[in-house]
C-alpha cells in the first residue's frame, strides 16, 4: 500500500516499533541551520579575540624568521606550542558546533540509543536497489537544489 493511500494515522503499537527500530522522522535541515547558527554566533562573539591570537602568532613568526640557528631540539618545543596553539583556537568552535549537531537532532525526536540501525540488512546491499533509490525524482531534486 502506498503512503499517499493511507487513511489511518498509525497506530501508537506502530509507531513504537518503528522508533525501537531506529526509523524517526529527522529533519536533516533543522540540524543544519542550528550547526550554522551556533557558529556564526561563536565567530560573532569570539571572532575578534580570535583575529587578535592570530595577529600575535603571525607577529612572533615573522620576527623569528632571521633566525638562522634553529636546530632540531628547538623544533620540537615550536611545534607543540603551535600545536596546542591550534586545539585551543580549533577545539571550542569544532566543540560547539557538534554539541549543536547533538542537541538540533535529539530535540527533534528525543534520545534513544539502538543498535538496529546499525545491523547489517543484506536487502539493502543490492546495487540495482540504491541505483533505483538514487535516480528518484526526489533525489534528483535534491542534488539539482
Amino acid at each position: 500500500m502506498a503512503i499517499s493511500e493511507r487513511t489511518e494515522p498509525p497506530s501508537p503499537r506502530r509507531r513504537s516499533e518503528a522508533r525501537a527500530k531506529g526509523q524517526v522522522a529527522r529533519s536533516a535541515q533543522l540540524t543544519s541551520v542550528i550547526v550554522l547558527l551556533a557558529g556564526l554566533l561563536y565567530v560573532r562573539w569570539v571572532g575578534p579575540a580570535m583575529v587578535e591570537q592570530v595577529r600575535g602568532l603571525l607577529a612572533e613568526s615573522f620576527a623569528s624568521l632571521g633566525r638562522a640557528d634553529l636546530t632540531a631540539a628547538e623544533l620540537w618545543p615550536l611545534a607543540e606550542r603551535l600545536g596546542l596553539w591550534l586545539a585551543s583556537f580549533a577545539g571550542p568552535p569544532l566543540a560547539l558546533i557538534a554539541g549543536a549537531a547533538l542537541v538540533g537532532g535529539a530535540g527533534q525526536v528525543g534520545v534513544r540509543v539502538t543498535l538496529k540501525p546499525l545491523s547489517p540488512d543484506i536487502g539493502r546491499l543490492s546495487p540495482s536497489a540504491g541505483l533505483g533509490r538514487m535516480l528518484v525524482q526526489a533525489g534528483v531534486e535534491w542534488l539539482l537544489a
